[in-house]
C-alpha cells in the first residue's frame, strides 16, 4: 500500500517532530508533562526499532556502533538526559532509514527492468503460421514477430519491415530511432510504429535487457571493504587477520599460487560463489571456528570449503 512505501523514514521523520515539539514544551511552565509524553513516543519511534536490531545483532555475538548507540541513547534516561539520548536516536534513526529509502529506490528499478521484459514472443514458422513461445525457448536465428506498441522481446536484426524504436529505458534517449532492415533492435526497446520482423542474434539469457538487469544486480549487491569488514563476524575477522599473517610470510611462488586460487572464486558462477560463502560461514560459527573445520595450509583450507584449482 502507498501509506507503508517508506514508512521506516516516515517514522524517523515523525519522531523527529515530536522531539522539536517536546523540546520547545520543555521551557513552557506546566508543559512539562506533555513534553515528557512526547519524548516517551520519540523513543517508542526510534528507539524500539533500535533496540530490536541492537538485541539481533548480540544474539549472534556482534557487537557494532548500532549496539553502543542505542545503549548510550537508553542509559541517559538514568542520568536525566532523556532529551540527549532522543535526540542520538532521531540521528540514527534518520540515517538508516534514508539509507534504506535509497536502497529500496535502487531495488524498485531492478524490479521495473523485470516488469519491462516480456516473457513470450511471436514466433513465425515457415508456412506464416504465428505460435507464441516463452523467450527461453527460441534459438538464434529465428524469425519472430512484433507488433506496434509491443516490447522487443530479444535482441534481432530487422529483415522486414521499417519502425521507430522508443530506447529511453536502454539509453536514456529520448528521441525515437528509426530501424529499417539491415538493422538492429535491442530487447527491451518499444516498437512505436508499424510491425516488423526480426531475426534473433542473442537468447534470452544474452540479450541486452538481461544483461543490463545483470550489471545493475551486480552493483547493488557489491561492497566496498569496509562494508565487507562490518559484516564479519568476530570468528571471521580474526580467521581474515591471521590468513593475511599466514600469507606474508609465504614464499612468492606460494603467494601467487594462493592468489590464483582466490582469482578463481570470481570466475565461478553466482551459485558456486555463494555456495563456497555459506560453508564458510557454517564453518566459521561452529566451536574452534574454520581452523579446527579446515585444518592445514591456506590451499587445503581452500580445498576444505570447496574452491577449485587454477588451472
Amino acid at each position: 500500500r502507498s501509506w507503508s512505501a517508506n514508512l521506516t523514514l516516515k517514522a524517523s521523520l515523525a519522531a523527529t517532530c515530536l522531539l522539536l515539539i517536546s523540546f520547545a514544551l520543555s521551557f513552557k511552565d506546566g508543559a512539562q508533562p506533555l513534553s515528557d509524553f512526547l519524548l516517551v513516543c520519540v523513543y517508542f519511534l526510534a528507539g524500539i526499532p533500535a533496540l530490536i536490531e541492537a538485541i539481533e545483532d548480540l544474539s549472534i555475538g556482534e557487537v557494532n556502533i548500532d549496539i553502543l548507540m542505542t545503549l548510550a541513547a537508553f542509559s541517559s534516561i538514568f542520568i536525566g538526559s532523556g532529551m540527549e539520548g532522543a535526540l542520538l536516536l532521531v540521528l540514527f534513526a534518520l540515517s538508516g532509514s534514508m539509507e534504506d529509502a535509497v536502497t529500496a529506490k535502487a531495488k524498485g528499478a531492478i524490479s521495473s527492468l523485470h516488469k519491462l521484459s516480456p516473457t513470450k514472443a511471436t514466433v513465425v514458422e515457415n508456412d506464416g503460421i504465428l505460435i507464441e513461445r516463452s523467450i527461453k525457448d527460441i534459438a538464434i536465428g529465428t524469425p519472430i514477430l512484433v507488433k506496434a506498441g509491443q516490447i522487443v522481446p530479444l535482441d534481432g536484426t530487422v529483415i522486414e519491415g521499417a519502425t521507430a524504436l522508443n530506447l529511453v529505458h536502454l539509453t536514456g534517449e529520448s528521441l525515437p530511432v528509426t530501424k529499417t532492415i539491415g538493422d538492429e533492435a535491442p530487447a527491451g526497446s518499444m516498437n512505436l510504429d508499424g510491425a516488423v520482423m526480426l531475426t534473433v542474434t542473442r537468447t534470452s539469457a544474452d540479450s541486452t535487457l538481461s544483461r543490463i538487469i545483470q550489471l545493475v544486480t551486480q552493483a547493488q549487491e557489491a561492497r566496498t571493504r569496509l562494508q565487507r569488514w562490518q559484516k564479519m563476524t568476530p570468528e571471521q575477522r580474526r580467521f581474515v587477520i591471521e590468513r593475511r599473517e599466514q600469507f606474508r610470510q609465504m614464499s612468492p611462488q606460494e603467494r601467487e599460487r594462493v592468489r590464483s586460487r582466490y582469482a578463481q572464486i570470481k570466475t565461478l558462477p553466482k551459485e558456486d560463489r555463494q555456495r563456497i560463502r555459506q560453508r564458510f560461514q557454517e564453518l566459521s560459527r561452529q566451536p574452534g571456528g574454520i581452523e579446527n573445520a579446515c585444518p592445514g595450509d591456506a590451499d587445503q583450507r581452500l580445498d576444505c570449503l570447496g574452491v577449485p584449482k587454477a588451472p
